[in-house]
């Protein structure tokens, strides 16, 4: 099962829509390798703020789901 963030919201990958996004790829090494000190923390904010965090929450809400069901 694969996830990805659109706008901000966590949604859940077809396998096919999955290849897609595999192959289109581009590793951060090679985005990073030429940025400078200022840039880079920049861009891991950014990175942070756009993909880490919707992720984060939407795993913290299901967490939250699943508690509440085992306390009903």
């Amino acid at each position: 099962m694969d996830f990805h963030v659109r706008n901000g919201e966590v949604v859940q990958l077809t396998e096919k829509e999955a290849k897609q996004v595999k192959r289109k790829g581009v590793y951060i090494t090679e985005l990073t390798k030429h940025m400078t000190q200022e840039e880079l923390e920049a861009f891991k904010k950014e990175r942070y703020e756009k993909f880490l965090k919707p992720i984060m929450n939407h795993n913290e809400s299901q967490l939250k789901a699943v508690q509440n069901r085992k306390e009903k």
